[in-house]
């Protein structure tokens, strides 16, 4: 909504007086400025996004702008937590900050495990005996740390996921708004189609596979998979659309073979299929644009050829 008030009116100044103003409104009932400020949150993402369609942006280039948006409030607020939490935010408070936190979220997850215990234990079927097995196996100890520092080390990709999904839905939201209200002329194709770079495509596929040689928990495989993670999203959604154009084109049998592997797929692997998916889209990425280098250099070979 920012976006579009940011390019619909003459002046962009009032609509971002309106965010002010709410800030301003809300500040009698919350009594506390510093939670009133939250209501400056989408202020980033919002200038970022209006500036991008000012600007005539393809549409990739619009979200990664507008994620970046996003990715400065986050960091604001984070810094705000812990400045207020710890009082200041040097290497080692801030080192200090996430130990706590992950301490935390351990014991909050070792309660939780011994809840579900204490109700299988009060329960003396069969079936309650082995739903304890099963609890004492899955949420041991040695596993919650595991997850927990699972979850720490790919923090920067989990938020800069939920980001980028935030920014596509709002850009795909605003060329709605734009399609309604009338003003068709800034949906431009390339505004409107969602293309990835061949070189983030090599990207990709190439952190995919130091995923797989890796060792597990070391520092490299830890910023690898971020990387990974990160470039997943938009690469899901060209594979999704690369993946829509194969199953329209495929005919009779390779239909069928299509949508049992997409089954077993989502039965087997749900986890996985989302890499795989990714990778169709690195693949559809890259491959065209190595056709098109090949037969640009048989034409020049073949001008040359016919110079000689």
């Amino acid at each position: 909504s920012l976006a579009m008030l940011l390019t619909l009116w003459r002046l962009p100044y009032p609509a971002c007086l309106l965010v002010v103003l709410g800030m301003a409104i809300s500040l009698p009932f919350v009594k506390d400025w510093r939670v009133c400020l939250l209501a400056l949150v989408c202020l980033p993402a919002g200038i970022c996004l209006a500036v991008a369609t000012r600007l005539a942006w393809a549409r990739s280039r619009a979200v990664s702008f507008a994620m970046c948006g996003l990715l400065l409030t986050f960091l604001l607020l984070a810094v705000l937590w812990i400045r207020k939490t710890c009082g200041s935010l040097d290497r080692e408070t801030v080192l200090g900050f996430i130990e706590q936190m992950r301490s935390t979220l351990i014991n909050l997850l070792i309660e939780m495990r011994e809840g579900l215990l204490e109700i299988a234990r009060a329960d003396q079927s069969e079936q309650a005996a082995q739903l304890y097995d099963q609890i004492s196996q899955m949420l041991s100890d040695s596993a919650i740390r595991e997850t927990v520092a699972s979850f720490f080390n790919f923090l920067p990709a989990i938020v800069t996921i939920f980001c980028s999904i935030v920014a596509f839905e709002a850009q795909l939201l605003l060329g709605a708004v734009y399609r309604t209200v009338g003003w068709q002329c800034v949906l431009m194709k390339h505004t409107r189609v969602f293309a990835i770079r061949p070189l983030t495509a090599v990207v990709y596929a190439v952190t995919f596979l130091l995923m797989l040689v890796l060792p597990a928990s070391s520092m490299a495989q830890v910023v690898v998979g971020n990387i990974c993670l990160i470039l997943l999203p938009g690469l899901c959604i060209v594979g999704s659309g690369g993946l829509l154009q194969l199953f329209a084109k495929a005919r009779g049998g390779m239909r069928t073979f299509l949508l049992l592997t997409v089954a077993f797929l989502l039965c087997c692997s749900p986890g996985g299929m989302f890499y795989i998916l990714a990778m169709w889209g690195a693949y559809t990425t890259v491959i065209p644009v190595v056709k098109q280098k090949i037969s640009d250099r048989m034409n020049r070979d073949g001008e040359d050829g016919d110079d000689f």
